[in-house]
């Protein structure tokens, strides 16, 4: 399993357009082939603060998403954020693992500027391999 986890912070007066956007993306996204799960979520602490989560059954199937349409889409929603989006992937994870979210987790990918994730985790699961 590999999980997705996108942090976002919007500008208030762009949250209920983003949000408006995001969840008619995740209905979407709910549909994709290898997507078990994909949440859209609130902080409690800032109703500026978003994540999206999602959890992905192989690799090819999180390639297969950041390469379509919808992931497109998405990140082009994401030009209503007051600060640039956090990505973190965590790789190689079972069902009875939970990664620290914020970031601690030793499977943590970070990239913000999001490069291809899939290369992130090949080069990651290939330096933890010995290959």
């Amino acid at each position: 399993m590999i999980l997705s986890n996108i942090r976002m912070k919007v500008f208030p007066e762009k949250r209920k357009e983003l949000t408006q956007a995001l969840d008619l993306l995740i209905r979407s996204i709910r549909k994709e082939k290898g997507c078990s799960r994909c949440d859209f979520c609130y902080s409690a602490e800032d109703e500026n603060e978003f994540c999206l989560i999602g959890e992905w059954e192989k690799q090819e199937s999180l390639n297969r998403h950041t390469e379509s349409e919808l992931f497109k889409i998405l990140l082009g929603a994401m030009n209503l954020l007051t600060n640039p989006r956090e990505i973190k992937f965590y790789a190689g994870l079972t069902t009875n693992q939970s990664p620290d979210l914020a970031g601690e987790c030793g499977q943590c990918f970070v990239n913000q500027h999001l490069k291809t994730p899939s290369t992130l985790i090949d080069r990651h699961l290939a330096a933890r391999e010995g290959f």
